[in-house]
């Protein structure tokens, strides 16, 4: 599951999955990501969650993106465990502002979607504030749906309220039709 990709811009970028001594690295990009790249996370991604992250590896679909030695994009899959929610897992994706709108979320996206199905996951669940309209239009090229909204849940920096989407895809035929 590892993947040179040449973005649209002629940068190479390794793909590959997240291991246990990138925690520094993966701090780094969070350090040096924009107020406006993080403005619809959940930050500030501190080192303890980071390692929170990289503890809970074995219920992790995860992967980094790596140019020049430096950590710039990191998608994951959290796998939910419970048995009622087996095969289902909740998505999360990051890219360095330096690298957004070259390529990049679209190779992570079909990496991530690829090794859940070798995961057997039947279906991937995300949240995204509605305003955040680059993520949502890669998560609708993706064939994520809207399926809920969350009215004023999310309070930004700017102490502003906005909406999120509860967005879903079901990825193949899991147990009862799914």
């Amino acid at each position: 599951m590892e993947r040179t990709v040449t973005l649209r811009d002629g940068r190479r970028v390794h793909i590959r999955p997240l291991q246990k001594d990138d925690g520094e690295g993966l701090h780094g990009m969070y350090q040096s990501m924009s107020a406006d790249a993080l403005r619809w996370s959940m930050a500030p991604y501190t080192e303890e969650t980071i390692d929170r992250w990289i503890g809970n590896l074995p219920n992790l679909i995860s992967l980094v993106s790596v140019c020049d030695d430096d950590l710039v994009g990191y998608a994951s899959v959290q796998k939910f465990t419970h048995p009622r929610l087996v095969g289902t897992g909740d998505l999360n994706i990051y890219i360095h502002q330096d690298y957004q709108g070259a390529g990049l979320g679209t190779a992570l996206m079909v990496m991530l979607l690829n090794a859940a199905n070798e995961h057997s996951l039947h279906r991937i669940n995300l949240e995204v504030v509605a305003d955040n309209e680059t993520a949502v239009h890669l998560f609708r090229k993706f064939g994520f749906n809207v399926e809920g909204r969350r009215v004023k849940a999310y309070k930004a920096q700017d102490g502003g309220l906005y909406d999120i989407l509860l967005m879903g895809k079901t990825l193949n035929r899991g147990p009862g039709g799914g």
